[in-house]
């Protein structure tokens, strides 16, 4: 029996495989996934492209894990942090709700990776995902390097596959949140 929810923080660099980390993971452990990127575009089909991801998009996201966590819920959440800007976000929305594990995921060609995926996604036209790459080439190096939020963080290589595999990713969660239980 654990006191506090399990939350699983998938981040890193954009096309650095976090989303497809964050899904595979919590299918693995059956916990519900909330990729904030989705959270984005349903606000957007809603409400349009201008919408703002600031004002909008990003009060969104952590209502619908507030919403999750004031159930009690353990879950598994993955998105793009910045440096300077994500951790006192990351730290009053998650950390101060439940225990908090950091995945942190790196790549070799994390920018191809995320413009091939743009641009194979038929709803975006190609402006749109030149100026979402040129707005990438801005923020990039605040976002390759895992953010300080006072948690514990494993980095994950998702070159070919994980490392650590899912199955070692899923027992070291386990191992860490019953330890925290225990001591908490």
């Amino acid at each position: 029996m654990h006191n506090r929810p399990l939350i699983i923080l998938v981040t890193g660099a954009p096309g650095s495989g976090k989303s497809t980390l964050a899904a595979t993971i919590a299918d693995h452990m059956r916990l519900p996934h909330i990729e904030r990127d989705v959270v984005f575009r349903g606000i957007n089909m809603t409400h349009g492209e201008k919408t703002d991801p600031i004002t909008v998009g990003i009060p969104a996201y952590y209502a619908v894990i507030h919403a999750m966590l004031d159930c009690s819920m353990s879950l598994v959440t993955d998105g793009t942090m910045y440096k300077g800007i994500s951790e006192e976000d990351i730290k009053k929305h998650l950390v101060s709700r439940g225990y908090v594990i950091n995945l942190h995921t790196r790549a070799k060609n994390e920018k191809e990776r995320f413009r091939q995926r743009e641009y194979s996604r038929t709803f975006q036209p190609s402006d749109w995902v030149e100026g979402h790459m040129a707005r990438l080439d801005a923020i990039y190096t605040d976002t390759v390097d895992p953010l300080e939020y006072g948690v514990e963080c494993i980095e994950v290589d998702t070159n070919d596959g994980y490392h650590p595999t899912i199955e070692q990713l899923a027992r070291e969660i386990m191992k860490r949140y019953d330890k925290d239980t225990k001591e908490n």
